[in-house]
């Protein structure tokens, strides 16, 4: 937890999941832009 700047264990699994959820928000996202762009629209 220390290399990651967090105090205690629930402050890093806050992190941990805020970033998980931001990291499949940016996939989903990219996702639909490839699709788009396949599809000529």
């Amino acid at each position: 937890m220390a290399r990651m700047g967090h105090d205690d264990m629930r402050a890093a699994l806050i992190y941990q999941r805020a970033t998980s959820d931001a990291d499949e928000r940016i996939a989903d996202r990219l996702s639909e832009l490839v699709d788009r762009h396949r599809n000529g629209t």
